[in-house]
Order: C-alpha cells, then sequence, then structure tokens
C-alpha cells in the first residue's frame, strides 16, 4: 500500500464509459466517487473533462503558495519558504 495521503488530498473515482448508439456514437460517462459513492453523469467526454478541470482547479487554487519559489529554491521574501512569524532568525 502507498504511503498515507492526508485527507482531502487524494480522490479515487470508477469512471464508466459507453456509447449511445442512436446518439451519434458519442461517448456517455459517469464518474463515482468510491469514498462516498456519489455517481454523477456526463453527456460528453467534454463534460467530464470541465468537471474533472473545475475540480482540480478548486484544489490548485487552495494549495497555490502565494509566494512562488525561486529556481534555487528561496521564496522570492529572501527566507527559506517558512511564513514571516516562522522563520529562523540567522
Amino acid at each position: 500500500m502507498g504511503p498515507a495521503v492526508p485527507s482531502g488530498e487524494y480522490r479515487a473515482f470508477v469512471l464508466r464509459l459507453w456509447r449511445e448508439p442512436h446518439a451519434g456514437q458519442r461517448y456517455r460517462c459517469s464518474l463515482e466517487d468510491s469514498g462516498t459513492g456519489q455517481r454523477r453523469g456526463f453527456d460528453s467526454v467534454d463534460a467530464l473533462l470541465a468537471f474533472l478541470a473545475a475540480l482540480t482547479s478548486v484544489v490548485e487554487r487552495e494549495d497555490a503558495d502565494p509566494e512562488p519559489a525561486r529556481r534555487d529554491g528561496s521564496s522570492a521574501n529572501g527566507g527559506d519558504g517558512a511564513p514571516p512569524a516562522k522563520r529562523r532568525s540567522r
């Protein structure tokens, strides 16, 4: 088994794809959250991808570092990457 991942940082889904013969051979999809059992249906692969993009963009915005790291690994504020209150004196 893999390493433990904090709650909210890991999502597992069961994806089902099938073709609708009378709908121009396009795919329909369902996505079931394996943790909650909640299932969502999608009329197209594009709709599924839009849902996943929205889901992951919310997570990425919450996890976004307000100060991007520089190439040398330091933050733009000149510190060691720790928030100012937790920065060590040198």
